[in-house]
């Protein structure tokens, strides 16, 4: 049987931490990851394959008889990069809004309709003005939005303000009636039933003698 070695004298010395503690070790990889410019990487992708300023890609675009010329497809710098992304939020932001404000208006204009059927045409043009008033900040942003989506707000206005003419010349509301025909034809110049209203509530609304 050998003896243990003998344990030897003074004092003991700490042996030196070899790992890093855990937790410490997880807060420096966070702090290193809060260093780490995502925006510029996303800028480096986005860029990828695309053409320096100089030599961008011109798109010619109309909308409501006005004609703008945009550059596409070139390197953006991350000032640019940034307004766009912000615009992007900004647009879905609004897009959930006018969604909103489109499906309240037809709600009305169905219900318009359900009591014009019924011949009670004051509640009708109640229920057609209540869609009307949704659709204002609709049709206000329909200069910025995309052509799919304006141009659904454009035939959603046109039912339910046309809707409105049309019961207001029923209760001879004339004022009413020449109003909701002329926005009709704001966005639809060619709606005849328009015209047809507008050309009535004109002439009832002629100064007499």
């Amino acid at each position: 049987h050998v003896p243990a070695p003998p344990i030897p004298a003074g004092p003991v010395q700490p042996r030196p931490d070899v790992v890093q503690p855990a937790a410490s070790h997880f807060e420096a990889a966070y702090k290193k990851w809060d260093k780490l410019d995502t925006t510029a990487m996303e800028l480096e992708l986005d860029n990828e394959d695309r053409k320096p300023a100089e030599e961008a890609d011109m798109m010619l675009r109309s909308d409501g008889g006005a004609v703008s010329m945009t550059a596409v497809n070139y390197k953006q710098d991350r000032e640019e990069y940034e307004m766009d992304e912000e615009l992007q939020a900004r647009a879905k932001d609004m897009q959930a809004v006018v969604r909103a404000k489109m499906t309240r208006a037809w709600q009305n204009k169905e219900s318009g309709d359900a009591l014009s059927k019924k011949g009670q045409q004051s509640e009708a043009l109640r229920n057609y003005l209540l869609g009307a008033q949704e659709l204002e900040y609709c049709i206000t942003a329909r200069c910025i939005m995309a052509p799919g989506l304006s141009d659904k707000v454009r035939d959603v206005g046109v039912e339910v303000k046309l809707g409105a003419a049309r019961a207001a010349a029923g209760t001879a509301d004339w004022e009413v009636a020449k109003s909701m025909s002329e926005q009709v034809l704001e966005l639809d110049d060619g709606c005849s039933e328009a015209q047809e209203i507008k050309k009535a509530a004109s002439k009832r609304l002629e100064p007499s003698g």
